[in-house]
């Protein structure tokens, strides 16, 4: 009797750890993080089922996570990576800069700062998407954010800033870890 193949999600892994990949990825394509709108929350509180506001830097793990591992279960992955696209496409960026969104709270507004991963995570994810699909929109976004990051985040001796106000609309200087908001 044949064994059924097991998945080797990442090779060179253990098998436990290819497990615990296969197994990650099931919960988050059935587990209520991802919105209708195709955002998905930055947190999830599995004891109470209740989710955080939508995040920029998770939909756009979530997307790249599911297209570079769509074998495990392909119909789903992808259909839950476009809907995640779309929602990178038509709310969680900017248009007056350009930026991608911290976060999108409840009602959809905007958190006030958004972070320099935002975007670099929302273009990633917009190129795993364009690979996938050649729709010109993803590129074209992913190209837009990529000129708005360095124009905005930039610094004049190279480095670049990890913040930046939307209601203010100038680089911020952090006094909080990032990771706080």
């Amino acid at each position: 009797m044949d064994r059924p193949r097991q998945l080797d999600c990442y090779p060179g892994f253990s098998d436990v750890m290819n497990s615990c990949i296969y197994s990650g990825l099931q919960w988050l394509m059935r587990s209520g993080i991802q919105e209708v709108s195709g955002g998905v929350s930055g947190l999830s509180d599995t004891n109470t089922a209740s989710y955080s506001s939508i995040s920029t830097i998770a939909t756009s793990s979530f997307v790249s996570g599911l297209l570079q591992n769509s074998e495990i279960n392909p119909e789903v992955a992808v259909e839950c990576a476009f809907g995640g696209g779309r929602f990178l496409l038509d709310h969680a960026f900017d248009s007056d800069t350009g930026l991608f969104l911290h976060a999108v709270v409840e009602g959809g507004s905007p958190a006030p700062l958004t972070y320099l991963f935002d975007s670099t995570s929302g273009i990633r994810a917009l190129i795993d998407l364009w690979k996938v699909t050649q729709e010109p929109a993803y590129v074209e976004q992913a190209e837009r954010s990529g000129i708005a990051v360095k124009e905005t985040f930039a610094r004049m001796d190279g480095s670049f800033f990890a913040a930046f106000d939307l209601v203010k609309k100038t680089p911020s200087e952090l006094t909080e870890p990032w990771w706080s908001h």
